[in-house]
């Protein structure tokens, strides 16, 4: 993807990551709004388009270099940070990367910390192979209950930015944004690339 199409591509306003309501600041809703919530998703799009494209391409056709694409974009839809914010990710399941040859959020989140000059750290392992596609809610938050572990001492009193490529139910964020504030994190936020419609 060039970077004139990237900057023209339909992003979304500020809303809650679970439910879609608006909001304001890319907090989370009154309903979804906890002390173990993310400060703020920020989420660039609606998994649609060329968007789609892209992160299926890259995650299913192994087109790695896709990585700087999808960062770019990420770049160009979440706000300035102030610097002592350092990037993270969520970790793919072994069976995904034994089958793709690399953990696709890492690259990106290395990608987008290269051009926002910020650090990346591992803050979790993955410790289960279950895959969420076709869950629902209810489901994948059950699967996620013991999908990680906090890696000791990598995010006691950190401010971290959580890098993923898709939210469908915000399970995900809930599972890991929960495990890093019981591990001591600062401050957590989240930027995902696309929203499931």
């Amino acid at each position: 993807m060039c970077k004139s199409c990237a900057a023209t591509l339909p992003t979304l306003p500020s809303i809650c990551y679970v439910c879609g309501k608006a909001t304001k600041h890319n907090n989370p809703c009154q309903q979804h709004k906890s002390s173990s919530a993310p400060i703020a998703v920020y989420i660039a799009t609606d998994y649609q388009g060329a968007i789609k494209k892209l992160i299926k391409a890259y995650k299913f056709d192994y087109k790695r270099s896709a990585a700087k694409d999808i960062a770019y974009f990420l770049q160009l839809n979440i706000p300035y940070l102030d610097s002592d914010y350092v990037l993270t990710y969520v970790p793919a399941t072994g069976s995904h990367i034994r089958e793709r040859g690399f953990n696709h959020m890492q690259a990106v989140t290395k990608a987008l910390a290269k051009m926002q000059k910020r650090k990346v750290i591992e803050t979790l392992v993955r410790v289960t192979s279950v895959t969420q596609k076709g869950a629902d809610r209810p489901t994948r938050k059950k699967q996620l209950a013991n999908a990680f572990r906090p890696i000791a001492g990598h995010v006691a009193g950190k401010k971290l930015l959580i890098v993923d490529d898709v939210v469908t139910t915000g399970a995900t964020i809930d599972a890991t944004v929960k495990l890093l504030y019981k591990a001591g994190a600062q401050e957590v936020r989240v930027a995902v690339v696309a929203r499931t419609p």
